[in-house]
């Protein structure tokens, strides 16, 4: 009974840590230290690192967590807001999607703000694609498609 009253303890214990590492809101407010941003960051690398995207040009890189949908952006050493993270859930109200967003910074304010900005910009132009694909009834490849054709660049 030990044994697997241990084995238990230790499952559960990895499972809560795993669920903690994609937390939408892990704090507060949005400024935060540099140790929280590299705890938060090695956290989410190993809950999903199968899913990273490299966006080299950009100082960026992004990870999904596909089970709860929350995409996690983090800026790279070289970027004016480093270190940061932005990141973003679906929320739906009624028929329509919104993508909801937080944001946290260690670095430059400003640098950070137009990061949240830029990603708010294309969260909601993804979101208003989304939702005039839904109201056209479309699935499957022609969903995907229309999404695709409906956003800029």
């Amino acid at each position: 009974m030990r044994i697997l009253t241990a084995a238990l303890g230790g499952l559960l214990l990895l499972l809560s840590a795993e669920v903690w590492a994609i937390e939408f809101k892990p704090y507060p407010g949005t400024t935060i230290t540099k140790e929280q941003w590299s705890e938060y960051h090695a956290q989410v690398v190993y809950a999903v690192k199968a899913t990273r995207q490299d966006m080299a040009a950009q100082k960026l890189e992004s990870y999904f967590d596909k089970d709860r949908g929350i995409s996690v952006i983090f800026t790279r050493p070289g970027h004016a807001a480093h270190p940061a993270w932005v990141a973003r859930r679906p929320v739906f109200g009624g028929d329509h999607l919104q993508l909801e967003m937080v944001g946290y910074y260690a670095g430059d304010q400003a640098a950070f703000r137009k990061l949240f900005a830029q990603y708010q910009e294309m969260s909601n132009r993804m979101a208003n694609c989304i939702n005039q694909a839904d109201a056209k009834k479309l699935t499957g490849d022609a969903h995907i498609k229309f999404v695709d054709a409906c956003m800029p660049g």
